[in-house]
């Protein structure tokens, strides 16, 4: 059996490819790093480098020696055009009266909900605090 290391940039640790013949074809490659670390082919494609030389394989029909190392990176699928930011401003607000959606740090949008309604809402010390003084005065 022959194999090809490979190692996603992002991880620490390397896993292995096994194959039968002297090389493996690009495009089988990806192929198998797919469907061993579970990948759908429609959400992302694979850019493969050769870890000693630094060379990127980008024909599918590249032959890739046995006993290789290749670094591995997920990338957009081609033909897809990727944007840097996301344009979050654009939308508009929701609907609801309970919730609100206002821009943290970083541009992510993170979900607040309006209080207006109930001032005690999520805090039940302060609940509890008032209900004993308003058992108190009631005595």
């Amino acid at each position: 059996m022959s194999c090809v290391h490979y190692k996603f940039s992002s991880r620490l640790n390397s896993d292995v490819v096994t194959f039968h013949g002297p090389h493996i074809s690009l495009r089988d490659l990806r192929h198998q790093i797919m469907g061993h670390e579970r990948l759908k082919a429609t959400h992302c494609d694979l850019q493969v480098t050769n870890a000693q030389t630094m060379e990127e394989y980008t024909d599918d029909n590249a032959l890739i020696p046995r006993h290789s190392s290749v670094t591995v990176r997920r990338v957009p699928v081609r033909g897809v055009k990727a944007t840097g930011k996301t344009d979050l401003g654009s939308q508009t607000e929701p609907a609801s009266r309970t919730s609100k959606e206002k821009k943290a740090p970083g541009g992510f949008r993170r979900r607040t909900y309006d209080t207006s309604m109930n001032p005690y809402h999520n805090h039940p010390v302060r609940t509890l605090t008032i209900l004993r003084i308003i058992l108190s005065i009631n005595e």
